[in-house]
């Protein structure tokens, strides 16, 4: 055989050079373009978003970025989070006073959650009084607490709350209204006055009273230990009322006609 000239050598060399280059280039793992940033934080060009990546933003699919414009702006936390579910009070006077909240925002589907059904329609029976409650004393009785609100008009509503419910549903069982009435007899109205000195209503006494002054006076002494009795005078605008107690302790009323409404009481010099 013939020897190969040097020209011929060196275009083997050549090749087998060339082979060996691509052999390395197609060892070397592809660059995943869509990872890479320019300095300015945007997506290089040729890069685009995957499947659930919400332009890269980190958002699963047809979530609100809450950024329009993409550019790499990372996770703004996702969807809108869930409204706080309410919460059951688990002490009793909070309780009613939740039931109370939700009667004066007329929320019968809250007062609905909170009460049994039959102490719901005492709600409902009793329409919607003035909403601005004082609470004044809570008690204790065979598993439940009585607790008692009045409000500016002096109704008065004691919500009988079952302890073994505290912090669920339906704890409420019960919800009587006393509203404030106004008699039309002078004789009765003055009684309705003693009755709320006898429980310490102020607030209804208030409404009874020409003068919450008198009110106010008048709630700081002992109630009286009973009423007789004891004389009526009528006078152009007016009837006077007098009582006694059993111990003949003498009290005059002024009841401004016509009656059946409020702040209509006065007291007269004994």
């Amino acid at each position: 055989m013939a020897r190969p000239n040097w020209w011929q050598r060196a275009a083997a060399l050549a090749a087998a050079a060339v082979a060996g280059c691509l052999l390395a280039a197609c060892a070397t793992p592809a660059k995943d373009q869509g990872q890479g940033t320019d300095p300015g934080g945007h997506g290089q060009l040729g890069s685009s978003p995957t499947a659930g990546s919400n332009g890269g933003a980190g958002f699963p699919d047809g979530a609100p970025s809450g950024n329009p414009t993409g550019g790499g702006q990372g996770n703004t936390g996702g969807a809108a989070a869930s409204p706080t579910p309410f919460v059951y009070p688990k002490d009793a006077k909070a309780y009613a006073q939740a039931v109370l909240t939700a009667w004066g925002n007329k929320d019968l589907v809250r007062v609905a959650l909170l009460t049994t059904p039959a102490a719901l329609q005492q709600i409902k029976d009793n329409g919607y009084p003035d909403n601005h409650w004082t609470y004044i004393k809570s008690d204790g009785a065979a598993g439940s607490t009585y607790c008692t609100f009045r409000n500016n008009n002096g109704d008065e509503v004691v919500i009988r709350v079952t302890n073994s419910l505290l912090g669920l549903k339906l704890a409420v069982s019960e919800a009587p209204l006393e509203r404030t009435t106004y008699p039309t007899n002078a004789h009765d109205y003055v009684n309705a006055f003693l009755n709320a000195w006898s429980k310490g209503n102020l607030q209804r006494m208030r409404k009874y009273a020409a003068d919450d002054a008198y009110a106010n006076a008048t709630v700081t002494k002992p109630p009286l230990s009973g009423s007789i009795p004891a004389g009526e005078m009528d006078y152009p605008g007016y009837v006077e009322i007098t009582i006694r107690t059993p111990e003949f302790v003498y009290y005059k009323f002024k009841v401004l006609k016509p009656q059946g409404g409020p702040d209509k009481l006065s007291a007269l010099p004994s």
